[in-house]
């Protein structure tokens, strides 16, 4: 579902914060006004996910916001369609071929297949350790990543025996 939020930023400190008047506890922060925005709608995207996802009710946006001094309006646009997209670390079973030889050598080693299948397919897609929460990485270049669970963010770096 795509939503349409009301953000109110304003100087906090050297950040800039960010706060949505018609989520409740909804807040962010970034070190300057673009990475705000990022954060900002990440922010509305996780806080609507929780509410879909828990039946909990989801407020209208606000038509009128009065600000206060040195405060600015920005209205961010949420997909949680595509967050949960970007976010769903349930795994899925995959049926692949290779050469006997390549799968005996491999479980010789006990590779972990899943994890190198998984290391692979990032690198093939230019998708750094912590990239994988959005699609539009690449599309914007920067994406800052905070986790529900800190486990989802734990990358494994193991040198393989065989291969570079």
């Amino acid at each position: 579902m795509k939503y349409v939020y009301p953000a109110i930023f304003y100087a906090d400190e050297d950040k800039i914060g960010v706060t949505f008047p018609d989520l409740p506890g909804c807040h962010t922060f970034g070190d300057d006004r673009a990475e705000a925005l990022l954060m900002a709608q990440d922010a509305a995207e996780m806080w609507l996910w929780y509410s879909e996802n828990n039946n909990h009710p989801i407020p209208p946006p606000s038509n009128a916001i009065k600000l206060n001094d040195g405060e600015t309006l920005t209205y961010i646009v949420a997909d949680t369609d595509e967050y949960r997209r970007a976010t769903d670390t349930k795994a899925i079973k995959k049926t692949l071929s290779i050469p006997s030889w390549l799968n005996y050598e491999a479980e010789k080693a006990n590779a972990p297949f899943s994890q190198i299948l998984q290391q692979g397919l990032k690198e093939y897609l230019g998708i750094s350790g912590l990239s994988i929460f959005n699609k539009s990485f690449n599309e914007m270049d920067i994406r800052y990543n905070k986790s529900h669970d800190e486990s989802m963010l734990q990358v494994h770096e193991k040198k393989p025996k065989y291969g570079k």
